[in-house]
């Protein structure tokens, strides 16, 4: 068993408070970033057009993603309104920053950047990283413990203000998911120009939303749809929808069209 005795929060000056998972994501949004940002260079993509895209999806993601941890959580945060803005103590809808952004980035650049497949090639590998660095915050702050385990890997929160502080030990679901992104984004990177345009970005999709609705099942989370949290549910109609346009772009050569993009980040819309 492993034992976790860490403060989520890891400074805090007055009301505003600095924690792990709100530390995690921002390295872990910067990082996706640079990744992006390398990927589109060996590809000889301008990147001017590419940082701007990349500004808006931020800001743009940054809200959304926001916007529907707070509409999720309303009974909490209309009693603590003045914690709406302060990003830096967490709380997102990761598919609301997928939403946000991949919408923000595509109407920005279907018009300056062709292929546009390309651009999203990047930006998939740029996803599992990002996520999977930001699931650091979440293992470390007890954010989505898992349900009890007596594996040799099960963690025990001990720190009283864990938000998984308890005697159980239970299963690292936010480890688990994290491996699953590191894992399959270095398998990406090495298969990073040997598939046809477009087809990186649909398989990160898609590997996404299988590593999200696995975890689920390691997680205590209310039933939604067929014994199926709602996080799992949204998850596995995000690999539906991942399956379908992987199959089109590798059937396609990887010409799939701005607007096939654009198009399936609006069908996917689903918060986290």
């Amino acid at each position: 068993m492993i034992q976790i005795h860490i403060d989520p929060v890891i400074a805090s000056v007055g009301p505003l408070a600095l924690a792990w998972q709100g530390l995690m994501a921002g390295l872990g949004l910067l990082a996706g970033v640079a990744f992006t940002f390398v990927r589109a260079g060996n590809d000889r993509i301008p990147i001017l057009p590419v940082l701007n895209g990349i500004l808006l999806a931020i800001l743009l993601g940054l809200g959304v993603a926001r916007l529907l941890h707070v509409l999720d959580s309303w009974p909490f945060y209309s009693q603590r309104p003045w914690l709406i803005p302060l990003l830096t103590e967490g709380g997102m809808v990761t598919y609301g920053g997928i939403i946000g952004g991949g919408f923000a980035g595509w109407l920005y650049l279907r018009r300056r950047v062709r292929p546009l497949s390309q651009v999203a090639d990047a930006a998939g590998l740029g996803l599992l990283v990002g996520h999977g660095i930001a699931l650091i915050g979440e293992l470390l702050g007890g954010e989505h413990a898992g349900v009890p385990s007596r594996l040799p890997w099960a963690v025990r929160y001990t720190h009283p203000e864990s938000l998984a502080a308890g005697d159980a030990a239970v299963h690292p679901a936010a480890g688990y998911e994290m491996i699953w992104d590191l894992l399959f984004a270095g398998i990406s990177w090495r298969r990073r120009g040997r598939a046809p345009a477009g087809v990186l970005f649909w398989a990160s999709f898609t590997l996404y939303s299988v590593g999200r609705l696995g975890a689920g099942f390691f997680r205590h989370d209310a039933a939604y749809l067929l014994s199926l949290s709602l996080t799992q549910t949204l998850a596995s109609l995000g690999a539906i929808i991942g399956l379908v346009f992987l199959a089109l772009a590798w059937a396609r050569g990887g010409r799939v069209t701005g607007s096939q993009i654009g198009h399936s980040a609006g069908s996917s819309g689903n918060p986290r």
